[in-house]
């Protein structure tokens, strides 16, 4: 009985703790995605969007694009696709739930291993309603925090078993769930770190102090006269862990080089990002204690530091840090908390710049507990002896979450759209150029192509060097019919990156459009060979080349754009036209085939396949064609006279009447309708109406109007 009253508090706190995040975070159920990287993580990402198959799972293993290699996140992502589709509100609550979990694993490793419930509780709500914590929580690109870090808290719930009764068993079980943790994100590459210091505090296995070292045959122990002893084996089984961790790290710094996410070394130097590094330490701190004016980016102040800020940061953490060594052996987790923030915080602290961001609130989802940590056992060690000092420290503490909440539900609310999310960024921050570019692209999802591009141009007034703002920019002025400025501006995206494909696709269609057809196709040339599977600059390439009339070369590109995408109907029907006029029917019925069965409300398909059939003598399949061409496009004058046509090849010529009187109701002006009418009312015997269509076609000059050979249905 005393056992289930000992954990009923625990029970009351995990049932509490749930229902109090859900009524924090469950307005992210209504959010839409961000246009900051949820188009590449999720909605713009075909390969989330296949859902679970053998090449979306094997994409997910191989791919790098993001410039980070997080299979287990990407799996998680398809999970989701696959069970309720593209629905922003339940990524949101997915990463919701995890952050719960999160919670959860937290209080109970800490209680687990420090048998201090009440100080667990604590540490555990901080984490949960912190407002620095809804970065990783409401941002849905971000599944990559609240899902590494589940990964990692049942490692070290594992690790506990593990020292408890060691076994091999145990000891792979670890690895393996830190293993799936590296693969969800790789920042918590400093484990082996956190276990050393969970061996230092809670755990305490380094042994007291003996003295200097000592080495004997059965066990050689290093001896250190601040920490105590620890034994060989102890740093000996860390050494997997920490090879996995140098692995993941070389392959995640591949990846970044690879995608280029390395800022450029004259816009960073490396004083300058360890002089933001050691200030970026000491802010956030002070956004710990005080989480006021969160954004979702961070620039970097223009010009170097002042000089007093990094003296003065530097000042903080080596007082922080001598009072955390000088209080080590009667407050250890002082040490263990601090060692905890400063070393889980290296690997996105800047030192390695990997992003265009000063800091990130994001960044602090892991470290932020060795803050809380000192605090909470810090407050714990103050003797209260009387019970109303107990209820008074209670009251504190709930009333102390109330106020994180209600900041953490505010700050939330921000993340609804992006409008509101970029907005709050620009006003809370100074000079955000990435801010004012993300909200143009909000704006112009909206449709609000000039609020789009006052931000577009913002963000090019404070960094004239963001060619991403200067792209967009053009983009907008392509959709707006203003093809000069949008050259000028993808002009100035390619002086600053060249091998950017997609600047090159759409230069090459802004030249299209101004009537510089050899141009176009160079710039066309210039993003295939950069990128050759690249479906839409193949086929607007086959399309250029096809209005020039080098038809083989149009069929080539074509013929590719159909290996990259075979649903592309445009494609085909495009390429059976080039089948057609070179008398390859048989090719050319394939394609139109194909194309009819991707859009079966294009008529135009409709109509050559009936030609097709018509040539082959299948004058039935024929009929059929013509009158779905017409079906679909009542006023296809081309398809009534056509069929007028192999009516009255058939004898029928009442029915080759009503169809060729209905193409002259449409086109009264063209002289073969009138011919085609008069020879059919010929043959019924009806001699003078046929007569007055005969004079009536002669007096049109034998003027005829013949479809275009190619419809161009690129768009823009």
């Amino acid at each position: 009985m005393k056992k289930y009253l000992h954990i009923l508090p625990k029970f009351l706190f995990c049932f509490i703790i749930i229902i109090w995040v859900y009524l924090v975070y469950g307005q992210v159920r209504s959010h839409d995605f961000i246009t900051l990287d949820d188009n590449e993580y999720v909605y713009d990402n075909s390969h989330v969007q296949n859902g679970l198959t053998l090449d979306s799972i094997r994409w997910a293993f191989t791919n790098t694009d993001a410039g980070i290699w997080i299979p287990v996140t990407w799996l998680s992502l398809m999970i989701d696709y696959e069970l309720f589709g593209l629905n922003p509100g339940i990524f949101h609550i997915t990463n919701v739930v995890f952050h719960i979990a999160n919670v959860l694993l937290l209080f109970l490793l800490f209680s687990a291993i420090t048998k201090a419930p009440w100080e667990s509780m604590f540490l555990s709500g901080l984490f949960a309603l912190h407002p620095l914590q809804v970065e990783s929580v409401a941002w849905i690109t971000e599944r990559k925090d609240v899902l590494s870090i589940f990964f990692m808290l049942i490692a070290l719930i594992s690790y506990f078993r593990y020292v408890k009764q060691p076994t091999i068993y145990k000891y792979c079980l670890v690895f393996i769930i830190y293993t799936l943790g590296l693969l969800a994100k790789p920042m918590i590459v400093t484990f082996p770190l956190v276990l050393l210091l969970m061996d230092y505090w809670p755990l305490k296995r380094f042994s007291s102090i003996q003295g200097l070292m000592s080495e004997n045959r059965a066990e050689k122990t290093f001896h250190h006269s601040d920490t105590g002893t620890i034994n060989r084996h102890i740093l000996m089984e860390k050494i997997p862990f920490l090879a996995l961790s140098g692995m993941v790290s070389v392959i995640t710094l591949i990846a970044v080089n690879k995608n280029n996410a390395f800022m450029q070394l004259d816009s960073l130097t490396p004083v300058h990002r360890l002089s933001n590094s050691i200030v970026s330490y000491v802010t956030y701190i002070m956004k710990i204690f005080w989480p006021g004016n969160l954004a979702i980016f961070y620039p970097y102040e223009s010009g170097a530091l002042p000089l007093w800020k990094i003296i003065g940061a530097l000042l903080i953490l080596s007082v922080i840090t001598a009072v955390a060594i000088r209080l080590r052996k009667r407050y250890p987790y002082f040490l263990f908390g601090w060692i905890w923030y400063i070393g889980t915080l290296i690997p996105v602290i800047g030192i390695f710049q990997t992003g265009s961001q000063s800091m990130a609130d994001r960044f602090t989802y892991m470290p932020i507990i060795g803050v809380f940590t000192m605090i909470v056992w810090g407050v714990a060690s103050i003797k209260k002896k009387r019970i109303y000092q107990r209820i008074l420290t209670s009251v504190f503490a709930v009333t102390f979450l109330l106020l994180l909440s209600v900041t953490s539900w505010f700050q939330i609310s921000y993340w609804r759209d992006s409008i509101t999310l970029f907005s709050h960024a620009i006003k809370v921050t100074s000079s955000n150029w990435l801010a004012h570019n993300s909200l143009g692209i909000g704006f112009e999802r909206q449709g609000n192509l000039s609020g789009a591009a006052e931000h577009y141009k913002k963000a090019i007034f404070i960094d004239p060097n963001y060619f991403y703002a200067h792209y967009n920019l053009a983009r907008v002025y392509e959709l707006l019919g203003n093809y000069a400025e949008a050259s000028h501006h993808l002009k100035e995206v390619l002086d600053f990156k060249p091998d950017f494909a997609e600047a090159n696709y759409n230069l090459a269609l802004t030249l299209v459009q101004q009537g510089k057809m050899e141009e176009a196709i160079a710039y066309y040339k210039h993003a295939l060979k950069i990128n050759p599977h690249f479906a839409e600059a193949h086929y607007n390439m086959a399309l250029a080349l096809q209005h020039q009339g080098k038809f083989d070369e149009a069929a080539a590109h074509y013929k590719e754009t159909l290996h990259i995408n075979n649903e592309n109907y445009f494609a085909h029907y495009n390429l059976a036209r080039i089948y057609t006029s070179q008398g390859n029917s048989s090719a050319a019925e394939i394609h139109y085939s194909e194309a009819l069965r991707l859009n079966p409300d294009f008529a135009e398909t409709y109509y050559h396949l009936g030609n097709i059939y018509a040539e082959k003598g299948h004058i039935t399949e024929s009929i059929e064609h013509y009158k779905g061409a017409i079906r679909i496009n009542p006023g296809y004058t081309e398809a009534l006279n056509t069929l007028g046509n192999v009516l009255e090849y058939q004898g029928k010529l009442d029915e080759a009447v009503v169809h060729y009187l209905k193409a002259l109701g449409i086109k009264p002006d063209n002289p073969v309708l009138h011919r085609n009418l008069a020879g059919a009312l010929q043959k019924l015997g009806k001699t003078e109406e046929a007569d007055a269509h005969f004079r009536e076609a002669k007096s049109l000059d034998g003027r005829t109007a013949q479809p275009d050979d190619v419809e161009n249905t690129s768009g823009m």
